[in-house]
């Protein structure tokens, strides 16, 4: 049996050229070999950007009915795909890579056709191809918004992570042909708006704090940068700071402590020192502390402080350390409550850590017996109290100097009261509203030297003057108005035009202002509400007692 050795025509030629196509099509193929030997001949011919073999084969009597323009390679790239990855490998063929895929697409060459990984011709083009054969192939359908497997556009895989060098002008052609397409920005633009929009909104919303924050300084004369700088933006971080101290508090009242304060017992849970030491270190956290609005870390850095030395004190020591600590830095915080006893900051921020030391110390089981049995708590209850004593007589002081002009000696405009509308049960008040009635003269007879003028009758008194409008009516109506006005951005508190202005005429808003201000400053420090309340009553009791006895 012979065995045929002679070699077949190759089909798979390295080099393709027009002439070794000619022979071998003019050779015994079977249509199978001739669709192989085109197909391979046509993947060879645009990859080396051969415009004169894709002109033979596309045109040619015996070539052209074997072509098959939606041929892919190996790895799924389409003949525009193949073609446009030559770009720049050698420079002096670019214009016949251009007119070869020119000639594919004029043929009838898919220009959306995507390969493996999705990327369609202009993916390709994107990164290689000249700004021509760009414009080139989204005027004859090549879509801007087509994306990979991975969501990427051809915009995106020139600017989805940084902006490619030298393809400036092509993103520019790009996004201008998304934007008529309906897009409204890559994941990247969105990305990047998103973070200048929160970006703004926080610079505006730190303008609009420091401007109230500058307010309030101003009001209770406690001086500019009183928050002691450090501030967080808004008032989420500062109710966010709160959330995990303020949640939990609703205990049941069948539990005799609440266990799930005490820490264990480790060494990070409480702070060594010796007795030596300790008036250096009371120094350190009390005369030499700054009052701190933000962060609640170091606005609370005292009373985390003392609490952690009082368990070493308490768990490893004997009760003697616990007193001499506590008792030492009572008497250090008063100390310095009075020292600066017209400096509100200073006051909130010592009232607020010694509200928050009573609380730890009451919730720790490890250490509130001994508080309970040396009468610690007593005695941190009475420092409240005395920093408590010294806001309200602040407060009363600046309010006192506000009580005449403000309200008792202020005129304001009669417009005041065309706001005011009295219902129901305060119908009693609408005399102070509604001008009275102008009763017309009538004629007197003509008096004798024994008579009395005919105004004047027995039993009755002389006719009162007319009756002037009311200084409570008066401050009522500027109250009103004060507080229907609205904060705005250069206005963060409500104010009344003139009120956030110093050296402005005393008025009822002077007094409100005080007031409001004084409200935020003890909100913003953390004041427990309950003392917050109980300081406003005192406050106004006082104030209305004052009134009366003017």
């Amino acid at each position: 049996m012979s065995i045929e050795l002679t070699p077949g025509p190759d089909i798979h030629p390295l080099y393709p050229t027009p002439v070794l196509l000619q022979e071998l099509l003019a050779s015994e193929l079977d249509i199978p070999q001739r669709q192989t030997l085109i197909a391979h001949s046509l993947l060879r011919a645009v990859s080396f950007g051969d415009i004169a073999l894709v002109t033979y084969i596309i045109r040619d009597d015996q070539a052209r009915p074997h072509v098959d323009l939606s041929i892919v390679d190996e790895d799924g790239l389409g003949l525009i795909s193949q073609a446009i990855l030559g770009f720049g490998e050698e420079s002096e063929k670019d214009v016949e890579r251009e007119e070869v895929v020119r000639m594919l697409i004029s043929e009838g060459a898919d220009p959306t056709a995507s390969d493996a990984a999705g990327w369609t011709p202009l993916h390709y083009a994107a990164l290689h191809a000249p700004l021509s054969l760009i414009a080139y192939l989204l005027t004859h359908g090549a879509s801007p918004l087509a994306k990979s497997h991975k969501g990427l556009t051809p915009l995106d895989v020139i600017t989805a992570y940084e902006d490619l060098p030298g393809r400036g002008d092509v993103s520019l052609i790009l996004e201008e042909a998304m934007r008529e397409a309906g897009w409204l920005g890559s994941a990247r633009e969105q990305a990047r708006e998103r973070r200048k929009h929160r970006k703004e909104a926080l610079r505006e919303k730190l303008r609009r704090q420091t401007t109230e924050w500058e307010a309030i300084g101003r009001i209770l004369e406690i001086g500019d940068n009183w928050w002691g700088g450090g501030v967080e933006p808004g008032y989420e971080s500062f109710e966010s700071d709160n959330a995990d101290s303020e949640s939990g508090d609703e205990n049941s009242e069948d539990e005799e402590v609440p266990t799930p304060y005490t820490p264990q017992r480790r060494y990070d849970t409480m702070v060594v020192f010796s007795l030596s030491t300790l008036p250096t270190i009371l120094h350190s956290l009390i005369f030499s502390t700054r009052p701190v609005l933000r962060p609640l870390s170091q606005r609370a850095a005292p009373a985390n402080a003392l609490y952690l030395l009082a368990r070493f004190a308490c768990i490893w020591c004997d009760p003697s350390w616990v007193e001499e600590l506590i008792v030492g830095a009572v008497d250090r915080i008063e100390e310095v409550a009075h020292s600066r006893a017209e400096d509100l900051s200073q006051l909130c921020f010592w009232l607020y850590n010694s509200t928050l030391l009573l609380h730890l110390l009451r919730c720790d089981n490890e250490i509130n017996e001994t508080c309970e049995y040396l009468e610690m708590f007593d005695l941190l209850e009475e420092l409240i109290n005395a920093i408590y004593v010294l806001i309200i007589r602040v407060a009363e002081k600046r309010i006192d100097v506000l009580i005449d002009p403000a309200l008792l000696d202020h005129s304001p405009l009669s417009s005041e009261f065309e706001s005011i509308q009295f219902e129901s049960e305060w119908s009693i008040f609408r005399s102070l509203t509604t001008p009275r009635k102008k009763t017309t003269a009538t004629p007197s007879p003509a008096r004798t030297p024994n008579t009395l003028p005919p105004s004047v009758t027995l039993g009755s008194r002389p006719e009162s003057p007319a009756a002037k409008e009311s200084p409570t009516a008066k401050a009522l109506a500027t109250l009103r108005s004060k507080f229907q006005s609205s904060p705005t951005p250069g206005n963060p508190l409500g104010w009344r035009e003139g009120q956030m202005a110093s050296g402005s005429p005393a008025s009822p808003a002077s007094l409100t202002s005080i007031l409001t201000a004084l409200h935020t400053l003890l909100s913003l420090y953390g004041i427990n509400p309950v003392i917050i309340i109980q300081a406003f009553s005192q406050t106004l009791y006082w104030t209305a007692c004052e009134l009366f006895n003017r």
